[in-house]
């Protein structure tokens, strides 16, 4: 959607040009942010990313979840079909190397973990809005994998404050996150979704 690549042009402009002493001080507070959540403190398996480019840092994140004894996994994104791999890492300064697009993802040696065994998934975006919907980077990645975990699987978006929209457009393929944590603020986009549907006119209004 042409929508959409604006959307995304102009806030990775914005993104890529924060300075970085400021661009990891903001993830500092989106880390602490996420680790606060229940539910991030209740799930055992979780799935992060290594951050590529501007992203919000997630060496930090990685590293303290490892610490905690969680059983962290990462994505390793196959191109064809499209669709992401979870495998588990132990040392991030030994388990990871550069995949697909750049992107810091698990070595082939390292165990899979199976799309059903992740209990929370935390998710990269360019832009959310308050309801959970996202623009990444076109490829639908997330997307896929959405539609292929338990539905309990708690899904996390994480974000810099700015990449917050009024309204993503999004088609119905589009699947939302559960929550939004920014280094401002934690939106529970579910509450949202249901406050959306109940203030929207009725069909025969």
């Amino acid at each position: 959607m042409e929508e959409k690549s604006k959307i995304r042009a102009l806030l990775c402009e914005r993104r890529d040009c924060m300075p970085e002493c400021v661009r990891k001080k903001w993830s500092q507070k989106v880390t602490s942010s996420l680790f606060r959540l229940p539910e991030f403190q209740c799930a055992r398996a979780i799935a992060l990313f290594g951050s590529f480019r501007s992203e919000v840092f997630t060496r930090d994140m990685i590293c303290r979840a490892l610490s905690l004894k969680k059983r962290v996994s990462l994505p390793v994104t196959v191109k064809s079909p499209k669709r992401l791999i979870f495998r588990q890492i132990f040392d991030l300064d030994k388990d990871l190397s550069v995949g697909s697009f750049g992107i810091p993802e698990p070595k082939d040696s390292l165990p899979r973990v199976k799309n059903d065994e992740i209990e929370l998934v935390v998710t990269p975006g360019i832009a959310f809005d308050r309801c959970g919907y996202r623009i990444g980077f076109g490829g639908g990645y997330y997307d896929r994998l959405f539609a292929q975990i338990k539905p309990e699987c708690v899904k996390v978006g994480i974000a810099f404050h700015f990449q917050l929209i009024d309204k993503v457009p999004h088609e119905p393929k589009d699947l939302p996150v559960d929550i939004i944590v920014t280094d401002q603020t934690i939106i529970h986009c579910c509450e949202n979704r249901s406050e959306k549907k109940r203030s929207s006119p009725s069909r025969g209004s």
